[in-house]
This record gives C-alpha cells, sequence and structure tokens, in this order.
C-alpha cells in the first residue's frame, strides 16, 4: 500500500506536466489557425475574440506546465537528497537521544553535494 501511494504521488504532477504540456500545443494550434486561416475553424462569428481566448489559455496551461514542472524537478531533488543521507547513515536512524541534533547528517549532505556537482 505504501508503494503505491509513492506512485500515486509522483505520476499526478508527471500527468499534470503531459497534460499542460499538450494543452499547450494544441491551443496554440487553435490560435495560430484562427489568426493565419479562420476559414478553417467555422461557427465562429468574431474571430479576434476567439484568437485571443485561443492564446488567453495557451499561457494558462503554459504556466500550469512550468509548475509542474518545477515541482517535478525539486521533488526529484528531494528524494535524491533523502537517499544520500540514507546511504550515508546506512538505512538506520539515529537512537533516539542523538535524533534532536544534525549528527552527521552535514557530512552526508556535502558528500551527496560534491558527488552531484562534481
Amino acid at each position: 500500500m505504501a508503494s503505491d501511494k509513492k506512485n500515486e504521488e509522483s505520476s499526478l504532477p508527471a500527468c499534470c506536466t503531459m497534460f499542460a504540456g499538450i494543452g499547450t500545443m494544441f491551443m496554440l494550434l487553435v490560435g495560430l489557425l484562427l489568426k493565419f486561416q479562420p476559414i478553417y475553424i467555422g461557427g465562429i462569428h468574431d474571430y479576434r475574440k476567439a484568437r485571443e481566448a485561443a492564446f488567453g489559455a495557451m499561457w494558462m496551461y503554459f504556466f500550469t506546465l512550468v509548475l509542474a514542472a518545477i515541482y517535478l524537478y525539486t521533488d526529484n531533488k528531494r528524494k535524491r537528497r533523502e537517499e544520500a543521507i540514507a546511504r550515508a547513515s546506512y538505512g538506520r536512524p539515529p537512537p533516539p537521544c542523538i535524533q534532536d541534533y544534525a549528527f552527521g547528517a552535514s557530512s552526508a549532505e556535502e558528500d551527496y553535494e560534491e558527488s552531484v556537482f562534481a
């Protein structure tokens, strides 16, 4: 059950990113069609207003895409940092009397940053 929740948590932002990317491209296509070839889209009385609405929706999808991508990046970075700290402590939590202190955590973070940014 716990692994299902982890997969679910990581798949939601990825799904949102894909959906927003496809929405951005589609609304860009609709906006360009309304701008250069409005004859291909029938049933619209005010093409200027429809074009502005299509480009406005495109920017909303793009904003959502950027936010979801930033979330994916920061979440991935956090997970890698947690894994590096767990590897440095051999997967064991510190004893209860030492948990209040950051015993060894700074050296694990420094080792991680040296290995990633080297």
